[in-house]
């Protein structure tokens, strides 16, 4: 399975590679950080996933909820999420959840994946994202653009994610940044709990 991963994302890269890295750099640079909570929180929990990623959909359903009642809400973690796709439809997917601009990003990641089931094991994944759009208010045209390929948001996905290897190496989704430590894989929630915990104390003591 890490063998076909990586394999999709060498294919990734040669398609960001071929469209431009300029303007995929560009278009990097003025997309805006998808995040949830305090900007200074003294934990930042960043989340490298793909929307083809079922224990991705597993940490989104399960493990952010938590997360935000937990931690977010009282102001101790600041939380961003980072597409990394894996696959054509997972791109796609990351397309759709930019379709209502930065304000309705986690509302449309959010539909994505409630409604995961439906849509993830299509051959063509397109018209059910459409669909998806739709029903959240957006106008077809608009989200059939947003959909496009080669699009600057595409390039925009492509070039976060040759980030995210040369910088973290990330191989596998999910992967959690928690301030600088790396965590590859799906964590239990004590195992979470107990990583947040330490990089909060460890804040605290450095404040004192």
């Amino acid at each position: 399975m890490r063998a076909i991963c990586l394999i999709l994302i060498a294919l990734a890269l040669s398609a960001a590679l071929v469209i431009g890295l300029a303007s995929a750099r560009l278009a990097a640079q003025s997309e805006p950080e998808h995040g949830i909570g305090r900007p200074e929180a003294p934990v930042r929990v960043v989340e490298f996933f793909s929307f083809s990623c079922a224990h991705c959909a597993r940490f989104h359903r399960e493990l952010l909820p938590w997360l935000t009642e937990s931690y977010i809400e009282t102001g101790r973690v600041y939380f961003v999420a980072r597409d990394f796709p894996l696959n054509l439809a997972a791109l796609r997917a990351a397309q759709a959840a930019r379709c209502g601009g930065p304000e309705r990003y986690f509302e449309l990641a959010d539909a994505l994946w409630r409604d995961w089931e439906s849509w993830i094991g299509a051959e063509d994944v397109q018209p059910s994202l459409l669909q998806l759009l739709a029903t959240n208010g957006i106008a077809r045209d608009r989200a059939a653009a947003c959909l496009a390929d080669g699009n600057e948001i595409e390039r925009a996905i492509l070039e976060s994610m040759r980030s995210a290897l040369r910088r973290y190496e990330v191989d596998r989704t999910p992967t959690l940044l928690i301030n600088d430590e790396v965590f590859a894989g799906l964590p239990a929630r004590e195992t979470l709990q107990g990583m947040i915990e330490e990089k909060l104390a460890a804040a605290e003591d450095a404040q004192r």
